[in-house]
């Protein structure tokens, strides 16, 4: 069964999506299930990144997303970045270094993928 749209907004304006492993698993359905996807191109607090569930998740729906929501995707993605240079509160330089990492790649995929469907 399909997560209301309220669950995945909750997930969405939490700081941080998850603390355990099955936490994060199902903050990941959550979000990958939510059929609107309200959370898309919500830009969060770069700690909240961190864990990698909002990435996961745009990795998972990449081929589902509709045009508009690449776009927000996209947006969101450059916003990360932005704001995991430097000093990030509440996570070790070390994962801020590997979630810009995996941003990067993310963003990356997102990109291709608008390119290859749809118009600028």
């Amino acid at each position: 069964m399909a997560p209301s749209d309220g669950e995945a907004e909750k997930v969405a304006e939490k700081k941080s999506a998850c603390g355990t492993p099955a936490q994060c698993r199902s903050a990941l359905k959550a979000m990958v299930e939510s059929p609107k996807r309200p959370w898309v191109g919500q830009q969060m607090p770069p700690d909240a990144y961190a864990d990698g569930t909002r990435l996961f998740a745009y990795r998972a729906l990449r081929k589902r997303l509709k045009c508009d929501e690449l776009a927000r995707a996209i947006d969101e993605m450059r916003g990360v970045s932005k704001s995991l240079n430097g000093t990030v509160s509440g996570i070790s330089s070390e994962q801020a270094a590997r979630t810009r990492a995996l941003n990067v790649q993310v963003e990356g995929e997102l990109v291709r993928e608008r390119t290859a469907r749809c118009r600028a």
